[in-house]
C-alpha cells in the first residue's frame, strides 16, 4: 500500500467545504432580484472566491493518475476508471431529465440522446467536459 499524500487530502477537504459554500452562496446570488443588495453582494463575492473547488478536484485526479506507476491494460482502465464516472453521470443525467424537468412522458432512448448533446441540468456539465478533459487526457497519458 502506498503512502497517502496528505497535501492532496488537505486539498480535498478544503475543496469539499468550498463546494458546500459555493452551493449555499449560489442559491442566494442567483436570486439577485429577491434578496437585499448587500446580501447579494456578499453571496456573489463568496461564490466567486469558492469557484476554485471544481478545477482542484480535476487537478487532484490528474495528480493521482499521473503519479500512478502501475502498468495497466486498456481494458482494465476502461472498466475501472471510465465506467466509474460515465455510468453515474448517465444515471444522474437521466434522473434530472425525468424528475426536475418534469417531462410528461419520458422516453429512455430520447433521454440518452438528449444528454449527449446538452446537459440535463445546469450543474451537470455537458459531456464535452468528460470527453475533452478526462478521456483525451487518459489517451495522452497512456
Amino acid at each position: 500500500m502506498e503512502q497517502r499524500q496528505l497535501y492532496l487530502d488537505l486539498l480535498r477537504i478544503i475543496s469539499i467545504f468550498a463546494v458546500i459554500t459555493l452551493h449555499v452562496a449560489a442559491s442566494i446570488a442567483g436570486n439577485f432580484s429577491k434578496v437585499p443588495p448587500d446580501h447579494w453582494m456578499v453571496a456573489n463575492i463568496i461564490d466567486s472566491i469558492t469557484r476554485f473547488c471544481v478545477p482542484v478536484f480535476f487537478m487532484i485526479s490528474g495528480a493521482l493518475v499521473l503519479g500512478d506507476n502501475r502498468n495497466y491494460q486498456f481494458s482494465y482502465l476502461f472498466r475501472k476508471r471510465i465506467l466509474r464516472i460515465l455510468i453515474p453521470f448517465i444515471i444522474w443525467s437521466l434522473f434530472y431529465l425525468y424528475y426536475f424537468q418534469q417531462q410528461p412522458s419520458f422516453d429512455l432512448l430520447n433521454g440518452l440522446y438528449t444528454i449527449t448533446i446538452k446537459p440535463a441540468m445546469y450543474h451537470l456539465s455537458p459531456p464535452c467536459i468528460i470527453y475533452g478533459l478526462f478521456i483525451h487526457s487518459l489517451v495522452c497519458i497512456y
